[in-house]
């Protein structure tokens, strides 16, 4: 353990007083002349187990003649399984859509597949709208799995066809990945077992802690100081604000990692009481009174005590020092005043402590 020595200058008088030395966001596709756009807009983009979601696929014509409308999309199908596929009752156009044996999907491979037809002789679609909505089920396998339109092959591809002629501009596909589990946030502490943490009013015990939340949550952690001659210093990790005590953290991925960082206190003297006040009569004794000096901070503490101010010589402190005093440990000391020689009357006091 360092050494660190702080001297305790004691001015007496009437008085006796102690001085010290100191998520993810979807773009919306844009317009283009003679271009199509395709894209999939998940309502969520993190779920938890085995939890229902939806994705909307939109489809934007913004110019040319079209006939048919295909779109394959792919997932993983160890984490999602398709539940169910909605399609209009009718495009902007009024007309029902016509869907040869479309939707079908396979949860295995993790693909779904809707396709439309027009009637002959309906107008032009000429607007952006919903092609499909998709209803996903989460599995109970934590992973990042994407939800892309391919190219893979001529039967399977998202297209929109004018007799066979394909007219969509891949650069406007806007993909997507959805994000199943639950975050973790791990709490530790540096050097183990001088402090703890509070995480939302609940001490966390037993580090490194395992803590599971749900998507997006705001965990506040408090660090606690615990071990005498501790005190905190500072966070590590993904927290918002790593130099106060109490800060947060988003629960926004996977995984958090959070350290709470303490460091031993240099030594700090407190003394009790903080004043002393001799009544006695001329010629008699004053009854003597007890100092307790202790390490109120860390390391080890070596003290030494002066007697100065008015009237000094009147006062003696017996034991005058101490040493590798460690924290919280106490020295006590007995001040006595001798009285033969003084005259009745109050003497003036000494200051008080100076902040520390």
């Amino acid at each position: 353990m360092k050494s660190k020595i702080i001297s305790v200058v004691l001015c007496l008088g009437v008085v006796l007083s102690l001085m010290l030395v100191p998520g993810t966001v979807l773009k919306v596709v844009s317009a283009q002349a003679n271009d199509w756009g395709f894209e999939i807009q998940p309502n969520v983009t993190k779920v938890g187990f085995n939890q229902d979601f939806t994705v909307n696929a939109t489809v934007t014509r913004y110019s040319g003649a079209s006939d048919s409308y295909v779109m394959y999309m792919q997932f993983n199908g160890t984490l999602l399984d398709v539940t169910a596929v909605d399609t209009p009752a009718t495009l902007p156009n009024g007309q029902a859509p016509f869907l040869p044996g479309s939707p079908t999907w396979d949860n295995a491979t993790g693909w779904v597949r809707v396709e439309y037809a027009k009637y002959p002789g309906s107008a032009d679609i000429n607007q952006t709208f919903t092609f499909c909505t998709i209803h996903f089920r989460s599995g109970a396998v934590s992973g990042t799995s994407p939800l892309n339109f391919t190219t893979i092959d001529a039967v399977n591809i998202t297209t929109v066809m004018l007799g066979g002629n394909d007219y969509l501009n891949w650069t406007y596909v806007v993909n997507g990945t959805v994000k199943v589990g639950v975050p973790t946030l791990t709490v530790n502490v540096t050097p183990a077992g001088t402090g703890t943490v509070k995480a939302n009013g609940t001490t966390l015990t037993g580090y490194p802690n395992t803590t599971n939340r749900s998507w997006g949550a705001t965990v506040t952690l408090l660090a606690v100081n615990s071990t005498e001659g501790y005190g905190f210093v500072n966070w590590t990790g993904d927290v918002a604000n790593p130099n106060a005590i109490s800060t947060t953290v988003t629960m926004d991925d996977f995984t958090k990692n959070v350290t709470a960082n303490f460091a031993e206190l240099p030594p700090a003297i407190n003394v009790t009481p903080l004043n002393l006040t001799f009544n006695g009569n001329v010629g008699g004794n004053v009854t003597n009174q007890t100092l307790s000096i202790c390490n109120g901070g860390g390391y080890t503490l070596n003290w030494t005590a002066n007697i100065t101010g008015p009237n000094a010589t009147i006062f003696s402190m017996s034991p005058m020092d101490g040493t590798n005093l460690g924290a919280p440990q106490c020295n006590s000391t007995q001040v006595a005043v001798t009285t033969p020689g003084l005259a009745a009357g109050i003497y003036p006091p000494i200051s008080p402590f100076p902040k520390r």
